[in-house]
């Protein structure tokens, strides 16, 4: 958790809802703003300078992204924050906080499917988004301190000591889900004036968070489609073809075994099933010991373990781990199938090393950022034995004298494509693991 200094933004005196004082400061400061976090929790100090007190202000935006479909940015006054605590039944694809002076700013992130949880359609957030109209619900004038309301939420946060509750939708071009939400415990609510400024205010901070989620969407789903590494030197201006740089790295080429003949046999939605189970084993692996996948390659993979002079060896362990790791997970994901009556993932690994070349290749309209070279073609052509010489890792003469485990030698075979044949190697104990895979089907 990290603690950032609160900066304070001054009124002028009574100018306290003066919507052009609001316009010169946030045209003044949103530049020095680095994400919605910062925007957020500056937009609250400027309202608490104005008056309105807080206790908690929720922003909403629907993500355009694979695995989460909305985030939230939840600010709660650090005098309040143990009242307003999360829903034990809500899933969170990811959650992260940031601590302010005023108060704490939570960061959730709901995996795709769960936009419509119980935290939403038990809110008034449908409706607005329906109506197009701002929500308010004010306690004080409901006559009542308890009971039965419109919606689930109003109950949850009267509990908690608010006074009034205001709700705008904010859309826009690129967010036509969106929305902030504002609540106060203090003993008048909100005043009209205090209304007004937060609904046409918060339009214009969420201009700009909505900036913020574009560059956070663009970022995050080239890492999702290119690799950590990759969609950061894409999203740095790395786009121009031909731009390459040379790197050292371990290549891993994978794929599933007899996959023609599996496809032949299986309907397209059991086929696709298979691949993204495969797939799901063998990326997170690849990724938690530091290599990043460049391609799905139909059934296969191509990987790139990179490595600085002195981590050579240390990158040649790593990629021999998540091997390790994807067959016993393999054996799992098997017994699992097998339980089904599913046919069995069975996949092979060639492994080798050296220098390639790193960058953006293709045509003036379409560009691919991948590596080639030698050692690209030769893990390759590596990985096409594993089939014919029924083996599960198989790794050049050159890879296995880096690595100092039991190798089992098996003589030298012609590689498809290279021009002398190589030495190649198998793991004993990867082969021992590769039968009890096919055993436990």
């Amino acid at each position: 958790m990290t603690i950032h200094p609160m900066v304070m933004f001054h009124m002028k005196p009574n100018e306290s809802y003066s919507y052009k004082d609001f316009v010169d400061w946030i045209y003044k400061s949103v530049g020095q703003l680095a994400n919605s976090e910062e925007l957020i929790n500056a937009y609250v100090n400027y309202l608490f300078e104005s008056g309105i007190t807080l206790a908690r202000v929720n922003y909403g935006i629907r993500a355009l992204h694979p695995q989460v479909s909305a985030i939230t940015y939840l600010w709660k006054n650090l005098n309040s924050e143990s009242d307003f605590q999360f829903r034990d039944d809500t899933v969170f694809f990811n959650q992260s906080q940031v601590e302010f002076e005023r108060g704490k700013l939570v960061v959730s992130k709901f995996p795709t499917g769960r936009l419509l949880d119980s935290v939403y359609t038990k809110s008034p957030i449908p409706s607005v988004f329906r109506n197009k109209k701002p929500y308010r619900y004010s306690f004080l004038d409901e006559g009542k301190i308890d009971g039965k309301r419109d919606f689930e939420i109003l109950d949850e946060i009267f509990s908690q000591g608010v006074t009034d509750y205001f709700l705008c939708p904010q859309f826009s071009y690129n967010s036509p889900f969106g929305y902030m939400s504002f609540s106060t415990k203090n003993p008048s609510g909100f005043s009209i004036e205090a209304l007004d400024f937060l609904e046409r205010s918060s339009h214009l901070v969420s201009i700009k968070l909505d900036q913020f989620a574009q560059k956070m969407t663009t970022e995050s789903l080239l890492q999702v489609y290119l690799g950590k590494r990759t969609g950061k030197e894409v999203h740095a201006g790395k786009i121009l073809r031909g731009d390459f740089e040379e790197i050292s790295s371990v290549i891993w080429f994978s794929d599933i075994r007899n996959f023609t003949g599996i496809s032949e046999n299986l309907a397209p939605l059991e086929l696709v099933e298979m691949l993204n189970e495969y797939f799901d084993i063998c990326i997170g692996h690849i990724e938690d010991l530091g290599g990043e996948v460049l391609k799905m390659l139909g059934d296969g993979l191509l990987a790139v373990f990179p490595f600085e002079p002195n981590h050579r060896v240390k990158a040649h362990f790593k990629s021999l781990l998540a091997a390790r790791r994807i067959l016993l997970d393999l054996r799992k994901k098997n017994k699992e199938r097998s339980a089904k009556n599913k046919i069995a993932i069975e996949h092979g690994v060639g492994l080798h090393f050296g220098k390639v070349l790193y960058g953006n290749i293709g045509s003036k309209e379409r560009l691919d950022f991948t590596v080639i070279g030698d050692a690209v073609n030769i893990s390759s052509r590596i990985a096409g034995l594993c089939g014919k010489l029924r083996k599960a890792v198989l790794a050049s003469e050159e890879f296995a004298n880096e690595v100092d485990i039991h190798w089992r030698d098996l003589g030298i075979h012609d590689l498809k494509g290279v021009s002398q044949p190589r030495k190649i190697f198998a793991i004993p104990q990867a082969e021992e693991m590769n039968e009890k895979n096919l055993s436990a089907t």
